[in-house]
């Protein structure tokens, strides 16, 4: 069992990810911007952030930045359906800043699973240049 912060400002995927989560037997907590995840976070170290990247006031890519710079080895999966561009674009910059798994919206809970299985159990993928190697340039 782990404990997981969900960050979403859609409160229908908010309780869709839950409930997934719950039924696999994890400890949720949501909250549905980055500054109040941010608080959240500080306050209790998760096993794993899931969060949107498009998020009203703090951005989730702003949130994945400031929790990997401060938390070395954060587990994140960063997920997105877009905004002005497509996904894809903010899930590679999610992963150049510390997410080692993405997943664009819309998913099934199968692909959520996974993804999260996977980071839980030490198969997540390697971010190709995380917080840590961009100081370092």
């Amino acid at each position: 069992m782990a404990e997981i912060l969900i960050v979403d400002d859609d409160p229908e995927i908010l309780a869709f990810l839950r409930i997934v989560l719950e039924r696999e037997g994890h400890c949720v907590d949501s909250c549905a911007d980055g500054k109040s995840a941010r608080t959240m976070y500080d306050s209790k170290k998760y096993d794993l952030l899931v969060t949107d990247v498009v998020l009203p006031g703090k951005e989730g890519l702003d949130l994945i930045l400031e929790l990997e710079r401060d938390y070395p080895g954060l587990k994140v999966i960063a997920m997105s359906g877009g905004d002005r561009i497509e996904p894809d674009y903010y899930l590679e910059l999610a992963t150049i800043l510390g997410a080692q798994h993405t997943l664009a919206k819309p998913f099934t809970p199968a692909e959520f699973l996974t993804k999260v299985r996977g980071i839980l159990h030490g198969q997540g993928s390697a971010p190709q240049a995380g917080f840590t190697e961009i100081n370092r340039l």
